[in-house]
C-alpha cells in the first residue's frame, strides 16, 4: 500500500498565504511582503484579495475586531434591518419579549395600523376593527394588504388573533 506524500509545494504556498495575511493584518508595507515572499507587487495585492484581506483589515488586529466592525458597520447602514435580525435571533433563542425595539422597527403603515387597532379597541370596548375598517382607515384598495400588514404584526408580537374569530385582533398588552 503506497501512501501519497504530502505535497511541498502545497504546504509552502499555504505557509506563504499565512504569512502574507499575517503581515497585512499587522500593517507591513506590501513592499516589504514582496521583499520576503518574492512575488510582485500585483500578486501580492490578489493573493490578499482573494484572502479576504481588505484595507479596513490593515488596520484590525484580530478576527474578533473585525467581525464587530463589520456587524457595526452594518448595524450603521441598516438599522431597521439590524432590529429584525436581533428580533429573529432573540426568537430563536426563546426570547419572545416584545421590546421597544421592534415598535421603532416597524414600517410607517404598520405604526399606522397598530395605533388604530389599538384606539379601535379601547374606543369599542374590546371590539377590533374589521379589515375592511382597517383598509379603509389606511386608504389601501385591497384586504390583502390588511392582511399583509396584520400578519407582519403579529410576527413580531405586537398583535394576537383568535383562529376562525372575526374581529379578533388584540394589541399584545391587552392579550
Amino acid at each position: 500500500m503506497s501512501r501519497k506524500k504530502p505535497s511541498v509545494k502545497r504546504d509552502v504556498v499555504a505557509a506563504r498565504n499565512a504569512f502574507i495575511v499575517d503581515a497585512y493584518s499587522k500593517n507591513t508595507p506590501i513592499k516589504d511582503i514582496c521583499a520576503a515572499t518574492g512575488l510582485t507587487y500585483g500578486s501580492v495585492k490578489v493573493i490578499a484579495h482573494r484572502l479576504g484581506c481588505t484595507k479596513k483589515m490593515r488596520t484590525v488586529r484580530t478576527i474578533n475586531e473585525a467581525i464587530y466592525c463589520r456587524a457595526r458597520d452594518f448595524i450603521r447602514r441598516h438599522p431597521t434591518l439590524a432590529t429584525e435580525i436581533g428580533r429573529q435571533v432573540a426568537e430563536l433563542s426563546g426570547s419572545s419579549a416584545v421590546t421597544k425595539t421592534d415598535r421603532l422597527a416597524m414600517t410607517a403603515r404598520q405604526k399606522e395600523v397598530f395605533d388604530f387597532i389599538a384606539k379601535y379597541t379601547a374606543e369599542q370596548g374590546g371590539v377590533s376593527p374589521s379589515f375592511d375598517e382597517i383598509k379603509d382607515y389606511v386608504g389601501l384598495r385591497s384586504k390583502s394588504g390588511v392582511h399583509r400588514i396584520i400578519t407582519a404584526l403579529e410576527e413580531r408580537g405586537l398583535i394576537r388573533r383568535l383562529e376562525n374569530r372575526a374581529r379578533s385582533i388584540v394589541p399584545a398588552e391587552a392579550a
